[in-house]
């Protein structure tokens, strides 16, 4: 699964015109800023605020979708929900 995010950046990079920010951002969706995430184990410091957002993102829409191993919550409890 974490192999996704080499397979987006590499299918990115064959676009014409795809902004090296952009990549970046694809690249660091799954960093945490307490260094726990992938691919690179970057923390807080390291990521880029369109990486954190991105990652915001990314677990909002995680969270509030049916996947197959968990049932989605309702968008209103995914902004209450604790970090």
């Amino acid at each position: 699964m974490k192999i996704h995010v080499a397979y987006g950046r590499d299918f990115l990079k064959s676009i014409d015109g795809i902004s090296e920010l952009s990549l970046l951002t694809v690249v660091q969706h799954h960093e945490r800023a307490d260094g726990s995430g992938y691919p690179n184990g970057l923390k807080a410091g390291e990521i880029s605020e369109y990486g954190k957002m991105a990652a915001i993102v990314d677990v909002y829409d995680a969270i509030t979708s049916d996947r197959c191993y968990h049932k989605a919550i309702p968008p209103t409890a995914a902004i209450k929900k604790p970090s």
